[in-house]
């Protein structure tokens, strides 16, 4: 038997962001746009992170790091704040690859940023 849960963490950060990745996605939406919800403003579009670190399914190899940072760079500067993530994301000894590169990820932004954060307990009967 599982039981699965969700929550949402905020984290902010005060360093200034690294040279940007020079391509811009098309505006879906105005940048600046945000939805509300309570006291938190979160960018209509989140960013999954399962691929990250996950062999069996996306052939990660722990040098595809500075591509994934590109990328996340990438939707930070279009407006993108909320990342979903998990314990389990990643395969073998990348379990939790994701957060690791999170939260690697996040130290070089200005800004708050919202995670998804989904996790699981196993119970034997």
């Amino acid at each position: 038997m599982a039981l699965s849960a969700s929550c949402c963490i905020v984290a902010s950060s005060n360093i200034n962001p690294l040279p940007s990745f020079p391509f811009r996605l098309p505006s879906l939406w105005p940048s600046t746009q945000k939805v509300k919800m309570g006291p938190l403003s979160v960018s209509p579009m989140g960013f999954g992170t399962w691929a990250w670190g996950n062999q069996i399914l996306w052939g990660y190899k722990e040098s595809m790091d500075d591509d994934l940072q590109q990328v996340f760079n990438m939707a930070v500067d279009n407006g993108v704040n909320l990342f979903d993530t998990a314990d389990s994301y990643g395969t073998g000894r990348f379990n939790g690859q994701s957060e690791k590169l999170l939260g690697k990820f996040i130290r070089d932004f200005r800004g708050s940023f919202i995670f998804h954060y989904m996790y699981s307990l196993y119970f034997s009967e």
